[in-house]
């Protein structure tokens, strides 16, 4: 869904964005509003151990008939002695339902009543031609698909990003074809979508991530509008939206891209993403990790956080419990490897890198970030940048500083790549992830896995 903006430094290859194709005509009109019930969920029952001696990770299945090694294959039979346990989660996978044989839920809000609803894209074979999506359930392992206003046309359309405002009034924004996409759904349930208007220039708008700046209405949605990074505020609770993007522009000269933002408790907006210094071909080395800051969400202040200084970018920033402020990324160390990394920051504008962690696999970039009741939960995705695909794997942190973290595996149910897109909270430990199967471009069923604790 959408130009995947810093895919372009490994190859050029822009998210095409002509008309829809008939198949997708054909679908969305036989196939409408909530006709589609998810199935029953499949328990993936695993628990994770350590060798001591090997310092290997091992998935055991209790019906012992599925033994594998976490980021290899290993021999059926494994056996759990002189193994140190270090996890123990049950999973659900649950397939989300679709009209179409590809789709991916990129984010996921708890509503009031302790419903869920979920939101992404659909698509006949992959996001360039792709329908805004969304999922409801009211048990997190059924969903049901419902078709939104707004949410077809020419090019791509998808959902990036949801928030929940006080009344339960959902705000989703994204895109549609080459502008920024917004919708809103209303505390009666009723979705409609909301034109934001663009700038005469646009070679193609996306909305990345969506807060709340204060209880009044006041939204910010960041992403990047073309080769600039851009910011959109709404002082209605998402029914009217304005471009303010001044002070986003890049401070070298390059591409830049805004993916994340949050707003604090004291009314800050805190934004982060990447500029760059070069071009696509000159490679991820001219990358470098970027936040900005704004008390009005008109006004932004760039900021280049200290510490590793090439082939950095962030992807998402939260305000800890404890006031601090963290976000994370990702940091080419050498033309081999891509590893996840943590930045930390008490106010927003002095960063240092505090950690960049161990991963099981290659190219491994930290993605999303939540707070939970007594610590932070994050997300890191095997292969380059997000929407690619690759396995994932979980790392959580108690300590305030956000400094020490333990890698949590996710033991997914196949070999296939897989797209974490966001976490949330469902209380008592228990964590629900949404995503999908498949590449960018060889998209697979969208699904969710819920990680019960025990």
């Amino acid at each position: 869904m959408g130009r995947t903006l810093i895919g372009r430094f490994v190859k050029r290859r822009p998210w095409p964005l002509a008309g829809v194709t008939l198949l997708v005509v054909v679908v969305s009109c036989v196939l409408v509003a909530t006709g589609f019930e998810g199935g029953e969920s499949n328990r993936l029952d695993r628990r994770v151990f350590l060798s001591e001696e090997t310092g290997t990770r091992v998935a055991v299945d209790p019906r012992g008939d599925d033994n594998a090694t976490i980021g290899e294959a290993a021999e059926a039979g494994a056996q759990t002695s002189g193994l140190r346990e270090v996890v123990a989660l049950s999973w659900d996978e649950v397939l989300l339902p679709s009209p179409t044989p590809n789709s991916r839920a990129n984010a996921v809000v708890r509503l009031g009543d302790g419903s869920l609803l979920a939101a992404g894209w659909t698509s006949p074979g992959g996001p360039e031609y792709s329908d805004a999506a969304v999922w409801t359930s009211a048990d997190p392992t059924r969903w049901s698909f419902v078709k939104i206003p707004g949410g077809g046309g020419d090019g791509a359309q998808g959902i990036r990003a949801l928030h929940v405002m006080p009344d339960e009034a959902v705000v989703a924004v994204g895109q549609r074809g080459i502008d920024m996409g917004a919708w809103r759904r209303d505390p009666d349930g009723e979705w409609h979508s909301v034109d934001p208007g663009r700038r005469e220039w646009s070679e193609g708008q996306q909305a990345w991530d969506i807060c709340l700046q204060d209880k009044r209405g006041t939204l910010v949605a960041v992403g990047w509008d073309a080769n600039r990074a851009s910011a959109w505020t709404s002082r209605d609770g998402g029914q009217t939206w304005v471009e303010a993007s001044e002070g986003l522009e890049a401070g070298r000269g390059g591409l830049a891209a805004a993916l994340g933002v949050s707003c604090m408790r004291d009314g800050r907006i805190v934004a982060v993403g990447f500029d760059a210094a070069g071009q696509p071909s000159d490679g991820l080395f001219t990358l470098k990790a970027v936040a900005w800051t704004s008390e009005d969400a008109v006004h932004w202040e760039r900021v280049e956080p200290a510490g590793k200084t090439r082939g950095t970018a962030l992807f998402d920033v939260v305000e800890g419990n404890d006031g601090r402020i963290v976000a994370v990324g990702m940091h080419a160390g050498d033309a081999l490897n891509i590893e996840p990394s943590v930045w930390t920051s008490p106010d927003g504008k002095a960063w240092g890198a505090t950690a960049t962690l161990p991963s099981p696999y290659l190219h491994a970039t930290m993605l999303t970030v939540i707070p939970l009741a007594d610590h932070l939960l994050a997300a890191s995705q095997g292969g380059v940048f997000p929407n690619e695909g690759g396995h994932p794997a979980l790392y959580s942190t108690s300590a305030s500083d956000a400094s020490v973290w333990t890698e949590l595996p996710f033991v997914a149910p196949s070999t296939k790549s897989i797209y974490i897109g966001d976490a949330q909270d469902l209380g008592n430990g228990a964590v629900l992830l949404t995503g999908g199967y498949g590449l960018v471009f060889e998209a697979g069923p969208g699904a969710v896995w819920l990680g019960w604790p025990g």
